[in-house]
């Protein structure tokens, strides 16, 4: 069933990025990954995701820019935003705006991401 799933992984911290794709293949979802919000954009140029999970902090393009290039592309794809200070994004006015669906804070509950991507996959659809 996760198999036909894709997920892109964007996050700076290596040990964290490997972690999460790890674990979601382990799950059997298809991952990617990328070091940053630019390099994402080149691989979201490339393919199609049915989720993006972000982190918000990062070098040369911040979660929230993704999520915001994301927008501007009319990718629709879920987000969901990893990071050691949630307050940070819920304050942002274009969260409100965009496809950003879950905010998780660090340091990462597993379990916390399976919910997630369970409620997402339950409840958005792509047109």
């Amino acid at each position: 069933m996760n198999a036909d799933y894709k997920i892109l992984v964007v996050e700076d911290d290596q040990e964290i990025r490997d972690l999460l794709v790890e674990v979601l293949t382990d799950e059997g979802y298809k991952c990617r990954s990328a070091f940053d919000g630019l390099r994402a954009t080149e691989i979201l140029g490339e393919e199609n995701f049915n989720l993006l999970i972000t982190d918000y902090k990062m070098p040369r393009m911040n979660g929230m820019d993704l999520v915001n290039w994301c927008d501007n592309k009319k990718l629709n794809v879920p987000v969901i935003c990893i990071s050691a200070n949630t307050e940070i994004l819920k304050n942002d006015q274009n969260y409100k705006k965009s496809h950003l669906t879950h905010i998780i804070k660090k340091p990462l509950e597993l379990d916390k991401i399976f919910f997630a991507i369970d409620d997402v996959r339950s409840s958005f659809r792509i047109n």
